[in-house]
């Protein structure tokens, strides 16, 4: 994993070939594993991996030599080391218990907007309401001509809105983001 290193370092500007930087508190050191150095004082990299001009020219031991001119750079100036070291990202308990708890809500919020077929269609829950009733149903024609007034059935729900099962799709998604989405809390 890349990570900015904060060890301390010696820097010590030089011609090209002279100037270099030392890793003093970095026990398992490897030159593979530097990816790049940044002078953050001036805004310039003075080491890059696959850069011939800002390359290394030499190792000795932590010292690490540089390709690159810094003899108009300052020992004072402030170094960004990114470094690939061979740790894993450790997580304290607390921000895993965390991460645990944020997890579990995100699975609960989202159990039930899992397509349950492959028409893509969801289960939904009416929590309260009432549904409204048909009274009185006086006429209802396909378009055939007068007198033949029998309604076959629909055998595609594509044919009542022109679309696929996409018109669900688009229904489901505009309810999730106008009720429960705004809901979410993150603590």
């Amino acid at each position: 994993m890349k990570d900015f290193l904060v060890t301390e370092y010696i820097f010590s500007p030089g011609i090209s070939g002279n100037g270099y930087v030392e890793f003093i508190n970095l026990d398992d050191f490897d030159i593979t594993r530097l990816v790049s150095i940044i002078n953050q004082t001036r805004g310039v990299i003075i080491y890059a991996t696959g850069s011939v001009e800002k390359a290394y020219s030499s190792i000795s031991g932590k010292r690490v030599f540089l390709n690159f001119a810094t003899s108009t750079h300052n020992s004072n100036d402030k170094l960004q080391i990114v470094y690939n070291s061979s740790r894993s990202l450790k997580i304290t308990d607390n921000e895993q218990q965390d991460l645990i708890k944020l997890l579990s809500r995100l699975v609960k919020i989202m159990e039930n907007q899992q397509a349950c077929d492959s028409a893509q269609r969801q289960r939904v829950t009416i929590d309260a309401g009432t549904l409204p009733t048909v009274s009185a149903v006086t006429q209802i024609t396909n378009g055939l001509p007068a007198g033949n007034n029998a309604i076959g059935a629909i055998t595609n729900a594509a044919q009542i809105a022109g679309m696929n099962q996409e018109q669900y799709i688009n229904i489901a998604r505009n309810v999730y983001a106008n009720s429960i989405r705004s809901k979410l809390e993150f603590s």
